[in-house]
């Protein structure tokens, strides 16, 4: 008990450890004492605050006036939010990755943790499965929100509509949140400061639609994810900054084991590598495979491989029904700049695996600054990945395969055959001249 009489002293609006204080003083017969605790309580939260204590704290106060046995399992239960979603099935490797975000409870103070990456990369996945193994570090809650930030069919979810929700959540009575949005944020910061929450944002964007979403200091933890890399938001600790790319080869089939069945999987070794290759390794299109193969058991994995290593209908067959690879590439898409998306296109109708910034340049017909400027958007926005340099110690891209069809599609919905042409012709023209000073940077 003098552990908990110190715990309340140091935070003397943190209502959980209050409550056990008050059922440690009642159970020892020092009831007079527990009800002294919670008027204490009463008194800092409406000084500091301006709010009455939360319906649990409340609940537990009268069930003392009337000197009745408590129930503080059932009491816990009830208003202790945890909101976040199921854990979700299948999920595989990232064993690294969850060891970094780790380092988010054993923060002392506030910390920060990002993962960013591609969309259909399990960015979501490793966010929830990391809250499931953490929540008992969090004792005042976990809350989970999806702002939308990346959503085709919705609009974003204002900042201070999720603050609203999140206060309502850890029990302040709708009537005490105050209409303006500057006060609602410091009630909001104010009221996290005496307690330890998770707060997990998930599909965010943009800074400042995050800022009023985090904390001013205390105890709680935030984890966001984002297809952006955010470099304004600063993750602490930094290990906290989590990227996420596909999946090693092993792990992919492994996925599509778990969800396909094993001996399916493993009776056909060649194919179930060559189906991950073709989904790019990407947990999303992974998915989607094996579910279809699962709910096809006439189906060899063959057969599946068939149907995707056509490129004219393989982004149809992972896009069928709910599945949202296509979907998800698209939103993204719809973020890019101009000229970053008519880039975009161009680089779908290349032959080549990889490429430099020059060809970026060639493409656009622009200069050397201005391509390669555009060529880091991709790679912020998460279309591209950097896969080494050349021998003159150029940075070399590549655009995944999925990706690369997606663009090529856009390219033929949204520029005439000649415009395609051109920019084919100014890139082997570029290519030709390179080549003839003895550059690699084909």
């Amino acid at each position: 008990m003098p552990e908990l009489a110190a715990l309340v002293r140091e935070e003397p609006l943190g209502e959980r450890p209050r409550r056990h204080l008050m059922l440690a003083l009642h159970r020892s017969g020092r009831r007079a004492e527990a009800l002294a605790s919670y008027r204490a309580g009463r008194a800092h939260s409406v000084r500091e605050l301006g709010v009455e204590p939360g319906p649990e704290l409340r609940a537990l106060h009268e069930e003392l006036l009337r000197d009745e046995p408590t129930a503080p399992a059932r009491s816990a239960l009830q208003v202790t939010p945890v909101e976040l979603p199921p854990d979700l099935p299948g999920f595989v490797g990232r064993k690294e990755k969850l060891q970094h975000l780790d380092a988010l409870f054993a923060q002392d103070g506030a910390a920060l943790g990002l993962v960013t990456g591609t969309a259909g990369v399990g960015k979501t996945g490793l966010a929830v499965r990391w809250a499931h193994r953490a929540a008992a570090h969090f004792t005042d809650g976990l809350l989970f929100a999806d702002p939308r930030g990346y959503d085709e069919e919705l609009e974003p979810v204002r900042a201070t509509d999720v603050v609203g929700r999140f206060l309502r959540a850890i029990g302040v009575p709708p009537e005490r949140l105050p209409p303006d949005e500057e006060e609602l944020v410091a009630l909001y910061r104010s009221v996290l400061a005496g307690r330890r929450v998770l707060l997990v944002l998930d599909n965010a964007r943009g800074r400042e639609r995050l800022a009023p979403l985090l904390p001013g200091d205390g105890r709680s933890v935030v984890l966001v994810t984002s297809r952006e890399p955010l470099p304004e938001l600063v993750a602490w600790p930094p290990r906290a900054r989590v990227h996420l790319g596909v999946l090693p080869p092993a792990q992919a089939v492994g996925l599509l084991g778990v969800i396909a069945g094993e001996d399916r999987v493993a009776g056909a070794p060649e194919d179930a590598a060559r189906l991950a290759e073709l989904c790019d390794r990407l947990p999303l299109a992974l998915h989607v495979a094996a579910a279809r193969l699962a709910s096809k058991p006439h189906w060899t994995v063959g057969h599946l491989v068939t149907l995707l290593a056509d490129e004219h209908r393989r982004l149809d067959e992972l896009s069928r029904g709910g599945a949202r690879v296509r979907a998800g590439f698209e939103v993204s898409y719809r973020c890019l700049s101009r000229e970053a998306a008519r880039l975009y296109r161009g680089l779908g109708l290349l032959d080549v695996p990889d490429f430099t910034a020059w060809v970026a340049a060639a493409l656009l017909g622009a200069g050397a600054a201005e391509g390669e400027r555009l060529v880091e958007d991709l790679v912020d926005a998460r279309f591209l990945d950097v896969v080494g340099t050349d021998r003159t110690g150029r940075l070399r891209y590549r655009l995944p395969s999925l990706l690369r069809l997606h663009a090529r599609e856009r390219a033929r919905a949204e520029e005439t055959g000649e415009e395609r042409r051109a920019a084919q012709e100014r890139e082997k023209q570029s290519e030709s001249g390179a080549r003839g000073e003895g550059s690699t940077a084909a």
